[in-house]
């Protein structure tokens, strides 16, 4: 059976935040919903899908742990 957004996720739908900082600031993201949510749990309330807790592009990673190592 596969996963399927049923609309529930758009009341957990969180503030915009730039997107270098959602992932440090505890934001997951939902890629079936393309949701951002702040939860503790590891799976999309809504359709159950394992949510992203890292960025794709290692470049814009690399960057952001310079940033933080300069700025500690």
């Amino acid at each position: 059976m596969g996963a399927s957004c049923k609309g529930l996720c758009l009341e957990f739908k969180q503030e915009k935040i730039p997107n270098a900082k959602k992932y440090q600031l505890g934001q997951k993201r939902c890629s079936w919903c393309e949701i951002w949510f702040e939860t503790e749990n590891i799976r999309c309330p809504c359709c159950k899908m394992i949510l992203r807790t890292k960025s794709r592009n290692k470049r814009k990673m690399k960057i952001l742990g310079d940033i933080i190592a300069i700025n500690q």
